[in-house]
């Protein structure tokens, strides 16, 4: 068979970004997405629900990269479902669009999916890529606190969905993300792959993360009230607090605790910041918590 009758390659993985109003981010991500090492072959499709043409501007500079809009505003885990049933590669990656891939990302992540057995999902550990600012970085530390640089690689009961890796087969045959979950929709999903989702420390991703006081604060709450949603439901850890919700003024001091300890753990070289910051932790903590309570009582 002559080069140019040669069939076509098939798609090894997809990546699918769930986007909306990510015009200033979402070009770094895709350029990460397309600097990825090694030979797998791969596509990129963008689901964006914005309600202007500014994220399809951007990346319409891209050749080859898919584009589908949706009309009407998609929570990030709707994105991701619909991603999932237009693409074609044997395996799926969803990749947030404010997220940039480290250049060995995939075939690290590959590479554990295929070696280690029994994994369902893989995702890597997360810097912070405005760690100058203070409360990127206390934001930082509490959303990603168990993802942090210098944590162990193994089976985790909880990954980020900012970046994950999948077999495409086994994510089109689970529950998928809850549509009706704007946040937490990751953390229900890894109750359903419980001890089978794996951790690459080997690897990383890159977050953008709020770092003004009242976007950091907002963004707190509402991750605190999704999480109170989740409990009140009676999934993720924690759902005793749905019956015993008095426990939950206690919220504000048990999480400082645990992300101070995750901090600490991952680095030990961070005792002096984290001892600076933790004020700030127990401040946002207790927006955290304000919003789990109001998650709760829903």
């Amino acid at each position: 068979m002559s080069p140019d009758n040669r069939p076509p390659e098939k798609i090894k993985v997809s990546f699918v970004i769930p986007s909306f109003n990510s015009q200033e981010t979402i070009a770094d991500t895709i350029t990460s997405i397309q600097s990825q090492a090694g030979p797998l072959i791969k596509e990129t499709v963008v689901i964006d629900s914005s309600d202007h043409s500014k994220v399809m501007e951007v990346v319409s500079r891209f050749p080859g990269v898919r584009y589908v809009h949706n009309p009407v505003r998609l929570y990030a885990g709707q994105a991701r479902n619909l991603g999932a049933r237009v693409v074609e590669g044997e395996f799926l990656a969803f990749v947030d669009s404010d997220i940039t891939l480290q250049e060995n990302w995939l075939i690290r992540l590959y590479s554990s999916m295929i070696s280690v057995k029994g994994i369902k999902a893989a995702g890597s550990v997360i810097y912070n890529v405005n760690p100058d600012k203070t409360w990127s970085k206390v934001l930082y530390w509490m959303e990603f606190s168990e993802f942090l640089p210098g944590t162990r690689s193994g089976f985790r009961s909880y990954l980020s969905s900012s970046n994950l890796l999948f077999r495409t087969k086994d994510f089109i045959d689970s529950p998928g993300f809850e549509l009706t979950f704007a946040m937490s929709e990751d953390m229900l999903l890894s109750h359903y792959f419980s001890g089978r989702m794996y951790l690459d420390s080997t690897t990383s991703a890159c977050h953008r993360h709020r770092s003004g006081f009242r976007e950091v604060m907002k963004h707190l709450g509402d991750l605190g009230f999704w999480g109170g949603r989740m409990r009140a439901e009676g999934s993720g850890r924690g759902v005793l607090l749905a019956k015993l919700r008095w426990i939950a003024l206690a919220l504000p001091f048990y999480r400082t605790a645990v992300v101070l300890r995750r901090v600490v753990r991952a680095n030990p070289a961070q005792v002096p910041q984290a001892l600076v910051l933790s004020p700030l932790v127990f401040l946002g903590s207790c927006y955290w918590s304000a919003g789990f309570f109001k998650g709760l009582k829903k």
